[in-house]
């Protein structure tokens, strides 16, 4: 009995044995270490990355943060476990350490990180005593996926396009005729070659110029963008999108996303302060802060931020009490929130650098200080950041403290400065300025969400503002008018940025330039939008910087630490949908044009999400204008608490057709209008509100 017994046990256990154990949570980093080279960057200018891949990279879910390897030392590889991939961006060959560099990488790829060259190979020649290895640089370019078998060579009639991936490859722009080079590579056999250039004389030597590799992927100098030689307005050959997510192996990955809230677009409005006290032309006995306040704020009814210049209203520098009236009259309006653009908008930030403060004052003819304020001399952060916030607190009912921080003149803040505005436990938000029109017909002319600077983050805005629109406020003052093509473009076929209103108060000097931050207004108020506060979004857009994702199996995912950004966008294509049964802290889906977003409990610190094959059968939330919290949704009965900016409108689907229903809560704010397979509520104000089957 006893041997028998033991043949059972010895018998289970090998069962056991050959069941494979749970894979272990693995997370998908969302970093990119992006490497450049400062000195071969012209005056002003930005690495390729920064310019145009990062608003991309942003929009798939990726952080990228900055290395300039000629003034920083090269992290360790095995720090870089919350990197999900290398991305090289460099302008030359030169290098003062190649065979470091390439020690260096190889490590990189050691660690199982992904690596992507964009532009120059960046290690090619030596500015030191020691040039590269032949051996170590045939090895490092294997790896990548390349192997040198002829020599280069830019002689028009010698060479042709071979492959060409027309989706991929000629994406805002065609290529040239005539390829702008042939560099004498060879792929390996596992990659995917996207743009190869070939010998006319020898069809056999083709050369890649894009490709998706088992490391990554390159993108070679000439075939990524092109560049007007006279305005250097750019054009993308390539497109970064498709590039970027199939070289990072992101399909079928959830990327976090502040620009939707329950599936609608984010729409908020913030005004920078400059002109508040200035004379409106409408009517010179009036401020332009007046004006904006009799003819815009008071007017719509939307969330506005609105920030005030401490030099220019506190009667202690500016020698009158009439501004400050007018400032507390404007935040006692409910919709408005208040703003600080700092204590003397400074036109420039990095004050220790001597080099732009001097540009500033020959080139531009400005000073640091934008308000002379008597006795302050010498930049103080804490003055401008901290101190400035705290007054315009005193300004405002106590339920609306300042708790965002809108970047003046050049919008350049420094690490330490960004560093100061998180201590004060402020949001800040301004630079960017997108543009995407058909003067500015390129999605390199759109920012990302946020840039990192130092471990603290600065947050762009949407759209650029009236100043850009009316060259530098010269005219036509009607410009601001036009970025509403922007809005539009920025949303399809991609929503690449929420909706934003962002104006200055001198937007009141003359009756076109009002009329048509009023039409702008009138158009956001006619699209599908969520509207909120800016400290709401840029809440949402801190949790887009903060949240993490765990691989849990082929298709499950935990979510956490995503704060505000209650939302997950999936591209089009995965034919996947939330399972919302096996799914924990997900309350729906929408489907657009732009993809799937998926919404996530605001009421949770953490959402596990389950993909399926099919759509759901049962009610979910599809959308919602505003937040929900404590939702509960079943065939029986819906109650939630909504706490957007009102009215708003919920739409449950996944309702049996002819069922019908009725309010048992908030009856005074809400009314029912069922649809074929979906019932919409409408919110009447904030609170409170059920519905259950009759």
């Amino acid at each position: 009995m006893r041997k028998h017994l033991l043949g059972l046990i010895l018998f289970a256990g090998l069962i056991l044995a050959a069941i494979p154990a749970p894979a272990a949570p693995r997370e998908e980093p969302r970093e990119v270490l992006v490497l450049y080279k400062g000195s071969s960057l012209a005056e002003n200018s930005v690495s390729l990355f920064r310019e145009g891949f990062h608003m991309p990279a942003n929009y798939l879910g990726l952080l990228p943060r900055y290395t300039d390897i000629e003034t920083s030392p090269l992290p360790a590889p095995t720090a870089l476990n919350r990197v999900r991939a290398v991305i090289t961006s460099f302008e030359t060959e030169t290098m003062d350490d190649p065979n470091r560099y390439l020690h260096w990488l190889n490590a990189v790829m050691d660690q199982g990180i992904y690596v992507i060259i964009l532009g120059h190979l960046g290690c090619l020649e030596s500015t030191g005593n020691t040039p590269p290895s032949a051996s170590l640089l045939e090895r490092t370019l294997t790896r990548i996926g390349l192997t040198r078998t002829d020599m280069p060579s830019i002689n028009g009639t010698l060479i042709q396009y071979g492959t060409k991936t027309d989706r991929i490859v000629e994406f805002e722009r065609k290529l040239p005729a005539i390829p702008p080079r042939y560099d004498g590579f060879k792929a390996a056999s596992e990659s995917e070659v996207l743009l190869s250039v070939r010998r006319r004389d020898r069809p056999e030597a083709d050369s890649p110029a894009i490709a998706i590799t088992r490391t990554g992927g390159f993108a070679l100098y000439g075939f990524i963008y092109w560049q007007d030689p006279i305005s250097f307005k750019k054009q993308w050959y390539l497109d970064p999108f498709t590039f970027l997510e199939r070289a990072l192996r992101l399909q079928g990955v959830p990327a976090p996303t502040p620009t939707t809230l329950n599936g609608s677009r984010v729409a908020y409005s913030h005004i920078d302060a400059d002109g508040f006290s200035g004379v409106s032309r409408i009517d010179p006995g009036r401020t332009c802060g007046e004006v904006m306040n009799d003819e815009v704020l008071t007017q719509t009814d939307f969330p506005v931020t609105v920030s005030l210049i401490q030099g220019e209203v506190d009667p202690r520098y500016a020698k009158t009490d009439r501004h400050e009236a007018l400032a507390r009259k404007i935040f006692r309006i409910p919709w408005i929130e208040p703003g600080s653009h700092a204590f003397s908008h400074p036109y420039f930030w990095n004050s220790e650098d001597e080099k732009t403060a001097a540009r500033y004052r020959e080139e531009l003819g400005y000073s640091q200080f934008g308000v002379d304020i008597p006795g302050y001399t010498t930049f103080d952060r804490v003055r401008e950041i901290t101190g400035s916030a705290r007054y315009v607190s005193t300004l405002a009912p106590e339920d609306k403290p300042c708790r965002v921080f809108q970047w003046s003149g050049a919008c350049d803040p420094t690490a330490k400065d960004l560093a100061e505005a998180d201590r004060a436990g402020l949001l800040n938000i301004n630079g960017g300025d997108t543009v995407l029109d058909q003067e500015h017909n390129s999605l390199f002319t759109v920012a990302p969400i946020c840039i990192e600077k130092g471990g603290h983050f600065q947050y762009f805005t949407g759209q650029a503002n009236e100043n850009i629109l009316t060259n530098l406020w010269t005219g036509p003052f009607f410009g601001y008018r036009n970025i509403i093509e922007t809005m539009k473009r920025t949303e399809s076929p991609r929503r690449l940025a929420p909706l934003n209103v962002y104006f200055h108060f001198y937007s009141a000097e003359y009756p076109s330039s009002l009329k048509a931050v009023q039409d702008v207004f009138a158009w956001v108020l006619d699209q599908d939008v969520a509207p909120v506060h800016t400290s709401h979004y840029l809440m949402m857009a801190r949790g887009f910087t903060t949240a993490k994702i765990h691989r849990l199996g082929k298709n499950t995912f935990r979510i956490s630490d995503y704060g505000r950004c209650t939302t997950l966008r999936l591209p089009h294509g995965g034919a996947f949908w939330p399972d919302l049964q096996a799914s924990s802290g997900v309350i729906g889906y929408r489907e657009t044009r732009q993809g799937l977003f998926i919404h996530l409990n605001p009421d949770k610190h953490e959402a596990r999400l389950v993909l399926t094959d099919s759509p759901s059968s049962s009610p979910f939330l599809e959308q919602a204008t505003g937040t929900l919290e404590n939702i509960q949704i079943s065939s029986q009965q819906i109650t939630f608490r909504y706490t957007g900016h009102t009215p708003g409108r919920v739409v449950i689907a996944g309702i049996p057709s002819g069922t019908d229903y009725e309010l048992f809560s908030g009856t005074d704010r809400a009314a029912l209008t069922p649809g074929t397979s979906s019932l919409t509520i409408t919110v009447s104000a904030p609170g409170e509100t059920g519905v259950r089957k009759r």
